[in-house]
């Protein structure tokens, strides 16, 4: 086994260099002592603020442990290009499962949409302690796919605000094109930048529809079969990176 690949990955918010001592955070620190049980001068992983990585040797251990930077590792496991997941909210085991997965599958920026038939409404007052618990998710599931950067989340978006997130191709996973309509082969064509909307478990609402095709959203099908929210979104970003790769 290549142990680089088996080391543990941690994200750092400053930029690295070689032989450079890092303090690790408290929540890091608990993990590397008390989860993975590491020693000092075990070898770790670390993802810095450029989306650049490093090997780095644990100097000490405790409510701050520290590592010293040993070198840059030349490795590149993001999509080749950016792809932004517009999903509706959706019930909260559900919502979290699709973070996770989502992060995994390499999309670069989520936006939560309140869709109008969305079950789950975001409060406004709570959002915030909503969106430390998500980044915690997507955070941990990075460094679990050792990732170089952990995608941005963004506050709940109404429809209106989704013109901030346009790419160069801009796509609805509409259930009513099921088996008939555009496949994603069909619209990407080396695109530098992809956006696709996933609706609620209720579907879209056909004004709502209506307004994004005339915000610059193309309707595709995303096969025959009718797909939960959650795995739609997976599929969406599995078959993205297959066709740009």
């Amino acid at each position: 086994m290549n142990l680089v690949i088996s080391m543990q990955q941690y994200f750092v918010k400053e930029v690295l260099h070689n032989h450079q001592i890092v303090a690790l955070d408290e929540q890091q620190s608990f993990h590397i002592v008390k989860v993975m049980r590491m020693k000092e001068n075990d070898h770790i992983v670390l993802a810095d603020a450029d989306h650049k990585v490093y090997e780095a040797e644990l100097l000490s251990l405790g409510t701050f442990a520290e590592a010293k930077v040993l070198q840059q590792l030349q490795r590149n496991t993001e999509m080749k290009m950016p792809v932004t997941v517009i999903m509706a909210l959706i019930k909260k085991d559900k919502w979290d499962f699709f973070l996770m997965k989502a992060t995994e599958l390499g999309a670069a920026r989520i936006v939560p949409y309140k869709a109008k038939r969305s079950v789950v409404k975001s409060d406004d007052e709570k959002i915030d302690k909503k969106k430390q618990r998500w980044m915690r998710i997507v955070e941990e599931a990075a460094e679990q796919s050792r990732r170089q950067c952990v995608p941005e989340i963004t506050d709940p978006a109404g429809i209106k605000e989704l013109k901030k997130y346009l790419s160069d191709v801009n796509l609805i996973a509409y259930e009513k094109e099921s088996g008939s309509g555009k496949l994603l082969r069909d619209v990407l064509n080396q695109p530098q930048s992809a956006t696709i909307i996933i609706g609620p478990e209720g579907g879209f609402d056909p004004g709502e529809v209506d307004e994004l095709l005339n915000m610059g959203f193309e309707c595709i099908s995303l096969g025959k079969r009718i797909l939960r929210a959650e795995t739609a979104a997976c599929y969406a970003l599995s078959a993205i990176d297959a066709l740009v790769e």
